[in-house]
């Protein structure tokens, strides 16, 4: 599962306080994230957020007056709200502080944490940090159950049980080349009924 990570620069620390709360999901091979401080030399800054954003299931963004002011994340927003409706990816407000995101396009979602509370009007940061989490790994959880579709192959399977699919080889199987009956003779026959 991977998740895209838009922020201001401004909000760097609440992005580094996500990945940090993350790092279990990561260790365990469960989330990947994604931002665009891991583009390197050479890279087209534009083609690779794009590309990293259309090959991710959800975009969480960290919502405050930066990030909203930003040409680059207001960018990102319009594109995540496109893939949306195209591939179903997931969409994870976060709101940061107070600010005017009611008057935007994520007023539809359900942000968090929750109530859509900011996180600087918690007393306890861990606490806003920790539902962020919880909210998050039942997105995850969530989505994994809406990707436990069949897979082709066994589609096919089911529609022509005559067929097998080899996990090895891309080639065609037939179930009578799989099973094959014991050669029987009258002796053993006789012995068997003995």
């Amino acid at each position: 599962m991977k998740v895209f990570l838009a922020y201001s620069h401004k909000n760097k620390s609440s992005r580094e306080d996500f990945s940090r709360w993350i790092t279990r999901l990561k260790d365990k091979g469960i989330v990947t994230e994604w931002y665009d401080r891991m583009l390197i030399i050479g890279d087209e800054v534009d083609e690779e957020i794009e590309k990293n954003m259309d090959d991710s299931n959800i975009i969480a963004f960290f919502v405050s007056s930066h990030f909203l002011a930003s040409d680059a994340c207001k960018k990102e927003i319009k594109r995540a709200m496109a893939l949306k409706e195209e591939k179903g990816i997931s969409i994870m407000p976060i709101i940061l502080e107070h600010c005017q995101w009611t008057d935007t396009c994520l007023k539809k979602y359900l942000v968090c944490p929750q109530d859509g509370k900011p996180i600087t009007d918690w007393k306890d940061k861990n606490k806003a940090w920790k539902d962020i989490y919880e909210q998050f790994k039942g997105l995850i959880d969530t989505i994994a159950v809406k990707k436990k579709e069949l897979k082709p192959e066994f589609e096919r399977f089911i529609e022509n049980p005559g067929d097998f699919i080899s996990s090895d080889k891309e080639e065609i199987l037939r179930l009578e080349n799989i099973f094959v009956p014991p050669m029987l003779t009258d002796e053993t026959i006789e012995k068997k009924i003995k």
